[in-house]
C-alpha cells in the first residue's frame, strides 16, 4: 500500500477551500479496506466491521476456529486446536483433541461428515495433508460421506475458510437425469441430490 501524502491541505478559521476539499475527497476514495492475513472485513448497513480471524465481532472466538502454537521441546513441529463448534448440533467426536503438525507445509482442518442419506450421523476433526474429501452427488439420497474444509495451516499460519459459526447442512437437488425407460407410476429422471452449507 502507498502512503498518501496530507501535507498541503490548510484550514482557515476552521474551513477548508472547495479546492482543498476536493483534494481531501480524492484521498479519501482512494483508501480501500480488504480482507487480510488474519482479520475480515464485515460491511452491512448499518456499517463496517473489522473482524480478527477466527475471533467474532464482539470478542468472542468463533466456532471452528483454529490456533497453531509451537511444541516447547521441538520448534519444528505445531500443535493445533479447533474450536468447538456444531454441524447439525452434532458435536464432533473428537471436539477436544489437538492435533500435532509439521511447522512448515500445507495442512487442510476439516470436519469429516458422515451421513445415513437423510441426516447427518456424526461429525470427526480431521487435520492432515490430503485433499478434502468432495460431495459426489448422489441419486434420490444425500451423499453419505464428505469433508467441510474449515481452515488451511500453511507454514504455520491459519487461513480461516468459513464464516464465524456453527454449520447448518441441508439437502438439496443438484440436477436430474433423464431415465431411458421408466417404470409405470416412477418418475421419469433420477434426482441427484448433495448437502449445502447454510
Amino acid at each position: 500500500m502507498s502512503e498518501i501524502d496530507f501535507s498541503g491541505l490548510k484550514s482557515y478559521d476552521g474551513t477548508v477551500s472547495e479546492a482543498e476539499f476536493n483534494r481531501l475527497v480524492d484521498i479519501c476514495s482512494r483508501l480501500v479496506l480488504n480482507n487480510g492475513v488474519n482479520y475480515r472485513v464485515k460491511r452491512s448497513v448499518a456499517g463496517t466491521v473489522i473482524v480478527p480471524g477466527g475471533v467474532a465481532s464482539l470478542g468472542t472466538v468463533c466456532p471452528f476456529a483454529v490456533s497453531v502454537v509451537p511444541v516447547a521441546a521441538d520448534p519444528t513441529t505445531l500443535t493445533a486446536t479447533i474450536t468447538v463448534g456444531t454441524v447439525n448440533q452434532f458435536v464432533p467426536t473428537n471436539a477436544f483433541d489437538s492435533f500435532t503438525i509439521d511447522a512448515t507445509g500445507t495442512y487442510y482442518v476439516k470436519a469429516s461428515i458422515e451421513s445415513d442419506g437423510q441426516k447427518i450421523t456424526s461429525v470427526e476433526y480431521n487435520v492432515d495433508t490430503s485433499i478434502p474429501d468432495n460431495q459426489t452427488p448422489t441419486p434420490f439420497s444425500l451423499p453419505t460421506s464428505f469433508d467441510i474444509l474449515l481452515a488451511i495451516v500453511y507454514n504455520g499460519r491459519v487461513y480461516r475458510t468459513i464464516d464465524c459459526g456453527s454449520v447448518s447442512l441441508s439437502g438439496q437437488e443438484q440436477f436430474r437425469v433423464d431415465k431411458t425407460s421408466a417404470d409405470p407410476g416412477s418418475l421419469p429422471y433420477s434426482a441427484y441430490y448433495v448437502w449445502v452449507i447454510q
